[in-house]
């Protein structure tokens, strides 16, 4: 059996709080079913612990946690010792000095001189610096990264509004175009990811495609798309993600008054954790409800006939339109919100990139009754038979298995 570690430098993995850690722990479950796992984390073992119930295979888990180990940045002394320190880790004196790699650094040791892997996995490019120390104590293994998005698409979203600097695109450029150099392989979650990062790298390494999956629950949260006059629409996200800010602040002042020009008593549930940056703040009234953290969205999409996804920037697969669809609830999408995902336009999820198609969208989702038990049963369909984690468990298995070998 082979012996995996990964590599998730998160503090709370579990209870999973957004999509990034609802693909570690789902990607972490599904491997634990098939090989010998070790992970690392910043979660502390006992709450961590928590999710065995829900993810019974996790129970097998080799444990290596750095909670409690804090980076000191007080002083200009302290800076200093941490910036020769990272130096030393990595052999190298060149870029920033990453303090989640000091943190999770005699973890990552602890586990790699106690064991020998065939595989190793850094999650997000949040565990890329690592790679020097994995090569230096387990030369042998083979490092397949599990990369969420393409960073550099994020980062020219975030320059070309000002959010970053140049010197940080230019880093994410030249990272993205790194990755062969320090990888053996890629998994991200769509083709259209996937292209990219052969396009950056030159088709010089693999890369698979292992999208974002859903839980397929036993009974659908669809009470309100079976009223016969529902009102209520649904958006759920984190709101301190940069992509769901400015999608639902497009979403609030572009097209949320045009519905309600058409129906004046909609209400829009905007349910996630975080709050959202200044620059896309909205107002909390009796039409648009910010409900913040939740700790479950079944109910919450049980309360809306429409599930909304008005993304203008971001890669990957998105999780809120997989969880609606396993729901049963219809959803209505940018067609880059819907990038990743295997759909058909106004068969199992509708389509609208302007203002004024979105809103008719939603209208037409609102007044018609047959049309939302049409998307709900398609979206439904494509959930069970294309984004069931288990389904994607057996491919990743295959993966591993076959395409990634150690030396």
């Amino acid at each position: 059996m082979k012996k995996i570690l990964v590599i998730l430098p998160f503090e709370n993995i579990y209870p999973a709080t957004n999509g990034g850690m609802l693909r570690c722990i789902n990607i972490l479950n599904q491997l634990a079913k098939y090989f010998d796992v070790s992970v690392v984390i910043h979660q502390d073992i006992n709450s961590f612990s928590k999710s065995y119930n829900e993810f019974p295979a996790l129970a097998h888990l080799k444990i290596y946690s750095s909670f409690g180990s804090a980076i000191n940045q007080r002083s200009y002394l302290s800076k200093l010792k941490n910036a020769l320190r990272y130096r030393i880790i990595r052999r190298s004196f060149k870029g920033p000095a990453d303090g989640n790699l000091l943190r999770y650094y005699n973890s990552l040791k602890r586990a790699l001189t106690s064991e020998k892997f065939d595989v190793v996995i850094p999650d997000t490019h949040s565990a890329i610096y690592c790679v020097p120390v994995i090569r230096r104590l387990n030369p042998c293994a083979k490092i397949l990264f599990n990369a969420h998005n393409v960073e550099l698409n994020l980062a020219r979203s975030a320059f070309k509004v000002g959010r970053i600097n140049k010197q940080k695109l230019l880093l994410a450029d030249k990272t993205d175009r790194d990755l062969y150099k320090l990888m053996d392989s890629i998994i991200c979650c769509s083709e259209e990811d996937k292209e990219s990062f052969l396009k950056l790298n030159e088709n010089k390494l693999p890369v698979y495609v292992i999208p974002n999956g859903t839980d397929i629950p036993d009974k659908l949260s669809n009470e309100t798309v079976l009223k016969d006059s529902p009102k209520e629409i649904i958006f759920c996200g984190s709101l301190w993600s940069i992509p769901n800010a400015e999608g639902i602040h497009w979403f609030c002042v572009n097209v949320f008054p045009l519905i309600k020009s058409m129906i004046p008593d909609v209400k829009l549930l905007i349910v996630g954790a975080g709050k959202l940056p200044e620059k896309y703040s909205i107002e909390n009234n009796d039409s648009i409800l910010l409900i913040g953290s939740v700790d479950e969205t079944k109910s919450w999409y049980n309360k809306a006939a429409v599930s909304i996804v008005p993304l203008l920037t971001g890669s990957g697969t998105r999780l809120k339109i997989l969880e609606a669809m396993s729901l049963g609830v219809p959803v209505v999408s940018t067609s880059l919100g819907a990038e990743g995902i295997c759909y058909m336009d106004n068969g199992n999820i509708i389509i609208a990139d302007s203002p004024e198609k979105f809103a008719n969208s939603v209208v037409k989702l609102l007044f018609n009754k047959s049309e939302r038990i049409k998307l709900s049963e398609e979206g439904r369909k494509t959930a069970e038979e294309k984004y069931n984690w288990n389904i994607i468990g057996t491919y990743l298995k295959t993966i591993v298995e076959k395409d990634v070998s150690a030396c």
